[in-house]
């Protein structure tokens, strides 16, 4: 302002950095429980909305708390308008419309059937100058028997904005609530132990499944064999016996007793064991179902061989 009073020719601040960085010491994730039990010691339906506005709404408290009218609620949309006076002097003039989330609607709903006909605002009863709510609300959480946390009101919004951030795309997320990526990642976005114990039992289920489909892929590939032989069998007239890990053939149609004994590895291979070497295995197209034919190809020539079977 003096620079632009011509007061002064430059800014002599200039040169200093002016970040302001997250302190992730301070930062406490509000778990349900807790936020449960405060709920609960709380006195009265107007700090019920205030905490739940709080915890499941995002809002800055006091300043986006004390703005929020009825008017700006639309319970059967499910959206209410917010006024920031924090970022009234950016783009969109601080307000923005947020969806009243599912956890919160309930404390809302009950702050609606509490109110006087023609009450404007949705925090009445707190809304003078000397009401430090920070200090009621430390009487509430002692009174719970919740261990105080650091910037009480502040840590709320920020775990909420990190549960959001999970299910929903991060430009939805701090357009609700009203701060950009940068701001929303370095001051807001938490480190949950519960990231951490998912990612563990990720990786877990991701190194069993391997081993599972790897002891379970014999049996379904036998299974397999098992189908295509018996249709062949069927379809051309060849007499069909089995075992679990062998399936053999006898043709009626070419000499009797003349058969083929089909098995399968565990990396998925058929192998053709045929005896008289004039022999010839059924050829052409064979069907596991109507929509997945297979083809399968033999070399009668030689007493022993091997078929891939793969869709077409």
């Amino acid at each position: 302002m003096a620079v632009k009073r011509k007061q002064i020719d430059a800014n002599p601040f200039i040169e200093l950095a002016t970040a302001v960085r997250g302190n992730r010491a301070r930062q406490h994730f509000v778990t349900r429980q807790e936020f449960q039990a405060i709920i609960d010691a709380a006195p009265d339906v107007d700090w019920q909305a205030i905490i739940a506005l709080s915890r499941y709404g995002g809002l800055r408290v006091p300043s986006e708390l004390l703005t929020l009218r009825w008017a700006d609620v639309n319970l059967p949309a499910g959206e209410m308008t917010v006024r920031a006076t924090k970022t009234e002097h950016y783009e969109g003039s601080g307000i923005r419309v947020c969806p009243i989330f599912a956890e919160l609607k309930p404390y809302l709903e009950a702050a609606w059937d509490a109110a006087e006909p023609g009450t404007e605002f949705v925090i009445n009863r707190y809304r003078q100058t000397n009401a430090n709510l920070r200090t009621q609300l430390l009487r509430i959480m002692l009174r719970a028997g919740v261990k105080p946390w650091p910037k009480l009101f502040h840590n709320m919004r920020a775990t909420r904005q990190t549960e959001l951030f999970k299910i929903h795309p991060i430009q939805d997320v701090c357009s609700w609530l009203g701060n950009s990526r940068a701001v929303a990642l370095e001051h807001y976005a938490q480190v949950t132990n519960e990231a951490f114990q998912a990612a563990l039992q990720g990786e877990a289920e991701s190194e069993a499944v391997p081993k599972q489909n790897a002891k379970q892929q014999p049996t379904a590939a036998n299974r397999m064999v098992s189908q295509i032989v018996k249709e062949t069998a069927e379809n051309n007239g060849v007499l069909h016996s089995g075992a679990a890990e062998c399936q053999s053939v006898r043709s009626e149609k070419v000499t009797p007793m003349r058969t083929i004994s089909l098995s399968i590895n565990g990396s998925g291979m058929l192998t053709l064991a045929y005896l008289p070497k004039e022999f010839s295995f059924i050829t052409g197209a064979l069907s596991i179902d109507s929509s997945r034919p297979v083809a399968a190809m033999t070399t009668p020539e030689n007493r022993t061989g091997q078929a891939h079977f793969k869709a077409i």
